[in-house]
């Protein structure tokens, strides 16, 4: 019986290829989506699961109103995890950090080596991050400050044989001494090359937000409690503020208060409420549901369609169904013959699924910055296995009873029913097809159009050919910028070199900080962000003022005590109106607003963060620590010989030894859209999956009813009718149904569009123009579509399907 099986399934699907071609390939796609999502979770879920105090470290966040946005980050102060665990019971122990790698070069007795992912912190990293010690100890790490933890991998890069316990190293002329070597094993929050501490334990106050702090709990701890521990003690604190400020805590805290979160360490990656996943990166959950509805929604339409195209082949195959009957085949092995063809169907598109895992994976890799290995993801194909077999079983069920049941003597004669009770059914799938395709769509052109508008608008500044050179230390680089500044700018195409803490499209919120207005009954007091930068960073990047003027080298006061604010900032401290002249208290010290900064886009989601702008010379320890680019304008088409120029000025004189790491300030800024445009096209390739499989759909229900039609057909014709009356006539039900289906759905589409595009600070007001062409690709679509196959059956031979009559 199963050979018998295999050859009418062989010759069935040669001569009904084309439907078996669509089965194949919309099922297949299906699966092939299904598992690029599957294999992405996976690899994203996996961080940190290999950590066994994964249940119990936190990452404390802080919330940060911004208007019709917020900001969430792992932004703290280097004393509050003290206090968490003094008066936390639950809390017994903590650990911070600085928020992302650094690099350096390590100087050995004999040679150097330029090293990354430098991780610095407190001596408690191996309490939360227990890597397995394959040299030294995590104990010896703890017991003085220069002691470092290196990775296996750099150890034995550097060192002959790995064997290093004991060795000493000089990084930014500080003596190291290395007793840990770990092993880095799975994927983890940190994953650094090297693990050393800070010099001191840091110092700071409540309201300088610049370390990453973890804090270890409990087995058995509730994190509602802690969570309500540590509100309790910043209320302390806000309480204070308030009382300054001469209004209620219930007020401050609904404006100006930065609220303290916390999150389980597993959940960081994939799960975390702020932007930033830590130093390796943050997975895109919403990709992954994105990607998850797409594959459910097109694995739901492939199926529909599946079942419809096999009925469709099954009417084609009616006389040879009658025919095994007349000869003696049961109505069981029809029903399990037709089981097993659909069932062959599912796994051939399987394995195209596989094929089309296996060509595009590294593509998919590169795209979404992953290290997926299909062959390390067998339990993911297993699974997906599992469920291809229960949808095929699921899908070839109703075909197969349907086929089954069909009567000899009526197919033989060429009499199959209509089914007149199912077109309701069958008119309701579709519908739904075009109410999917369609609200995909309208959301696509969308899409396209607020990312085109980002990329296209007004940010506020002007980066193009403002090339960005970073350091690699903090070793008198405000020194070594004077020298540079004069020499750099000899070349005759470098108009101006600068420097600041930050430039825009690489905002740091690491740096915030609070600040009191003076002159206010009671005190005004706010978190601002501090940009310490040199006087002609303005004119280098073109950006706008609101009020004063800018920071002048005549003005002897400008690198002493005066200083610029943002439009945002003037708004918060509630000087906008009239904010030149006004005094500000930042550490002990009084500085004066010479002038208003017009806001500039840092981000679409959120509004700008409130911003002091001074010269690196009125906080002289600011050119210590936050001294890390210098900024330069070219004034050339020939980028490459001013780039090689800097690159070797800067290799001979600034930092030997050291890799040359510039970047552009407009490259910067696109690489904050990439994400938008990442998702922007996922979608519309998706977009274009779903219409494509939809017709298929619409192809599929075509097929089954013009071929039961055909009689129909033949009769109209012979009484007459033209072609172009008897395409109408096949045609236009498809057509009303497309119509009704996209009534429907411009409301639907125009109230997700609204609350998706509410989510942007800038953004664009719903255009009219998807809501216009959507309807006419999805008819003109479903015309052409149904319109072939109805041309084909007006071709159709009239003796054939008339000789019975």
């Amino acid at each position: 019986m199963f050979k018998i099986w295999i050859k009418i399934f062989l010759r069935s699907q040669k001569k009904n290829w084309l439907n078996t071609l669509v089965n194949i390939l919309g099922v297949g796609l299906s699966l092939a989506i299904l598992l690029f999502v599957s294999f992405y979770f996976q690899e994203q879920n996996s961080y940190d699961q290999l950590n066994p105090n994964k249940e119990i470290v936190y990452r404390v966040l802080k919330t940060n109103f911004m208007g019709k946005g917020t900001e969430i980050g792992p932004y703290n102060t280097a004393i509050e995890g003290d206090v968490y665990k003094e008066q936390i019971p639950d809390v017994v122990d903590t650990y911070l950090s600085v928020s992302n790698y650094r690099s350096g070069v390590i100087e050995l007795p004999i040679k150097k080596h330029y090293i990354t992912k430098i991780l610095k912190g407190e001596t408690s990293f191996f309490n939360f991050f227990p890597f397995q010690v394959v040299q030294g100890s995590a104990e010896e790490f703890k017991k003085t400050r220069q002691n470092v933890a290196i990775s296996e991998k750099l150890a034995k890069s550097i060192f002959d044989g790995g064997n290093c316990i004991g060795k000493t190293f000089k990084l930014n002329n500080r003596k190291h001494i290395i007793t840990t070597v770990y092993k880095l094993e799975g994927k983890h929050y940190f994953m650094p090359n090297l693990v050393i501490q800070n010099e001191s334990k840091p110092e700071g106050n409540w309201f300088s937000l610049s370390w990453s702090l973890f804090i270890k709990t409990k087995n058995n701890s509730v994190e509602s409690t802690i969570i309500n521990r540590i509100t309790d003690i910043w209320n302390g604190q806000w309480k204070q503020t308030a009382e300054r400020r001469g209004i209620s805590l219930d007020e401050y805290m609904n404006n100006d208060a930065k609220h303290t979160k916390i999150e389980k360490l597993r959940k960081i990656r994939l799960y975390s409420k702020s932007d930033d996943g830590g130093p390796e990166g943050k997975g895109n959950l919403e990709f992954i549901y994105l990607m998850v509805f797409f594959a459910v929604i097109l694995l739901i339409i492939s199926s529909v369609n599946f079942i419809n195209l096999s009925l469709a082949s099954a009417s084609i195959r009616a006389k040879e169904i009658g025919v095994r009957k007349v000869i003696g085949a049961s109505k069981k092995s029809i029903f399990f013959g037709v089981v097993f063809e659909l069932i062959a169907q599912c796994l051939i598109a399987f394995i195209i699924a596989l094929l089309i895992i296996e060509l595009s994976l590294s593509y998919f890799n590169d795209y979404f910055n992953t290290s997926i290995e299909i062959y390390n993801s067998f339990s993911t194909i297993i699974y997906v296995f599992i469920l291809t077999i229960f949808l095929a079983l699921l899908i070839s069920f109703f075909p197969a009873i349907v086929i089954s049941n069909y009567k000899a003597v009526k197919v033989l004669k060429g009499n199959i029913s209509r089914n007149k009770n199912n077109r309701s059914s069958k008119s309701l799938m579709l519908g739904i097809q075009f109410l999917i395709s369609g609200f995909f769509l309208i959301l696509s052109v969308v899409m396209f159009l607020q990312v085109k508008f980002m990329l296209q608008k007004d940010v506020g500044f002007n980066g193009d050919q403002v090339m960005v050179v970073n350091f690699n230390t903090n070793f008198n680089n405000y020194k070594k910028y004077l020298v540079m500044k004069k020499e750099l700018t000899k070349h005759p195409n470098i108009s101006k070199v600068t420097s600041s803490y930050m430039t825009p499209g690489t905002q740091l919120r690491t740096n915030m900080t609070n600040i009191v207005l003076k002159g206010v009954e009671n005190g005004g007091t706010i978190m601002v962000m501090l940009n310490p930068l040199d006087i002609e960073h303005f004119d280098l990047l073109n950006i706008k003022l609101e009020k004063g003027r800018f920071l002048q080298k005549d003005f002897v006061k400008d690198t002493i005590s005066n200083v610029l604010i943002n439009k945002t900032m003037a708004r918060k401290l509630g000087i906008a109106n009239n904010p030149i002249g006004k005094e500000l208290i930042l550490n002990n010290k009084t500085l004066k607003i010479v002038g208003v900064i017009k806001d500039y886009i840092t981000s679409f989601g959120i509004e700008p963060t409130p911003t002091l702008y001074y010269h690196w010379n009125i906080f002289s320890e600011t050119k210590t620590y936050m001294f890390n680019t210098v900024q330069l304008k070219v004034d050339s088409n020939d980028m490459t010989n001013v780039i090689n120029f800097v690159k070797d000025y800067w290799k001979k004189n600034i930092e030997d030894g050291y890799p040359f790491n510039y970047r552009f300030v407009d490259e910067d800024f696109a690489l904050s859209l990439k994400n938008y445009q990442n998702n922007n096209t996922m979608f519309f390739i998706l977009t274009i999956l779903v219409i494509f499989i939809a017709l298929i759909g619409v192809f599929a229900l075509a097929s089954l009813t013009i071929q039961q039609r055909l009689k129909e057909v033949a009769i109209r014709k012979a009484l007459g009718a033209s072609t172009k009356e008897l395409i109408y006539q096949l045609v236009i039900n498809y057509i009303k149904i497309a119509g009704i289906a996209l009534i429907i759905i411009l409301p639907i589409s125009y109230y997700f569009v609204e609350q998706w595009l509410s989510d942007f600070i800038y953004r664009i007001e719903i255009p009219v123009l998807p809501f216009i062409i959507t309807p006419i690709i999805i008819i003109t679509l479903t015309f052409f579509v149904v319109g072939i196959k109805a041309f084909n059956a007006t071709k159709i031979d009239l003796i054939k399907y008339l000789k019975f009559e």
